[in-house]
C-alpha cells in the first residue's frame, strides 16, 4: 500500500485554497504568494516521474488519458445535451450548436468551445485539460531531458517562454489573432513547472548543490538516446 506524500499533498491543498480564495475575493496580489496551476504541474510532475519509472510510458499514458478524458467525454456529453436543448427553445446564431468542435471535446488537443448561449461557463475553464493532456504525452521526451541535462532543458524551456511571449506581442506576428501562442506558450511555462516536479521526485530539490547532481548523474547508467528511453522496460 502505497503511502501518502505530505510535502505534494501540502502543496496541492494549498493551490487548491489558493484557487477558492481567488475566485471568492478576486486578490490578484495572493498571486505572488503562491500561483496555483504551476504547483499542480509541480506535483503533477513528480507523481508522473514515478508513475514513468515503475510502469512504463505506455502503461503511464493509457492510465493517465484514461483518467482525464473519461470525466471530459461524460461532460461533453451533457455540455451538448445542454446546449442542443437551448438551441430547440431558442433556435438563434447565439444559441447554434458548434458540433464541429466536438472533436476538440473528445482530444483536447486545442481548447474546447462550446456555443455563444453558453459564453465560455462550460468550456473556459477545460484549457486546463489541453495543457494537462499535451504534458502527458510530452512527458518522457520532457523526464529524458531532464535527467541528461537539467539545467539546460530549466533554461531552454524557459527561454522558450519568453520567446513566445514577445513574439506575440510584435504587431506582425501572424498568428497574433490566433490561440496558438496561447497554446505553445502554456507548454514552455508548465512544462517548466513539470521538470522542477521530475527533479523533486530524483531528489534533486533537496540537495545543496545542483553540480552535484549533475556530476553523480554523469557517472550513473543511463539511457543513452531517446529510442532507449522509450524501449525502457518497465519495473515491477
Amino acid at each position: 500500500m502505497e503511502t501518502r506524500e505530505r510535502f505534494l499533498d501540502a502543496v496541492r491543498a494549498l493551490a487548491v485554497v489558493r484557487v477558492m480564495v481567488w475566485h471568492a475575493f478576486g486578490y490578484a496580489a495572493i498571486t505572488y504568494f503562491v500561483s496555483a496551476v504551476p504547483a499542480m504541474f509541480f506535483v503533477t510532475g513528480s507523481l508522473l516521474a514515478r508513475s514513468l519509472d515503475r510502469h512504463g510510458y505506455v502503461a503511464t499514458l493509457r492510465d493517465r488519458t484514461r483518467r482525464l478524458l473519461i470525466p471530459l467525454w461524460l461532460f461533453a456529453a451533457v455540455a451538448f445535451g445542454a446546449m442542443a436543448v437551448a438551441d430547440q427553445v431558442t433556435h438563434s446564431s447565439t444559441t447554434r450548436v458548434p458540433w464541429r468542435n466536438l472533436i476538440w471535446w473528445v482530444v483536447p488537443i486545442v481548447d474546447p468551445h462550446g456555443s455563444q448561449w453558453e459564453g465560455g461557463w462550460m468550456s473556459s475553464p477545460l484549457w486546463y485539460l489541453r495543457a494537462l493532456l499535451w504534458m502527458i504525452v510530452a512527458s518522457p521526451v520532457l523526464l529524458w531531458a531532464i535527467r541528461r541535462a537539467p539545467a539546460r532543458t530549466l533554461l531552454a524551456l524557459a527561454t522558450g517562454v519568453f520567446v513566445i511571449d514577445l513574439a506575440a506581442r510584435h504587431p506582425r506576428w501572424p498568428l497574433q489573432t490566433t490561440t496558438t501562442p496561447w497554446i505553445v506558450g502554456d507548454f514552455f511555462l508548465y512544462s517548466f513547472f513539470l521538470c522542477l516536479g521530475f527533479l523533486h521526485r530524483d531528489g534533486v530539490l533537496a540537495q545543496d548543490a545542483f553540480h552535484a547532481h549533475v556530476s553523480m548523474r554523469a557517472r550513473e547508467p543511463r539511457a543513452d538516446s531517446l529510442a532507449e528511453f522509450f524501449c525502457r522496460c518497465p519495473s515491477a
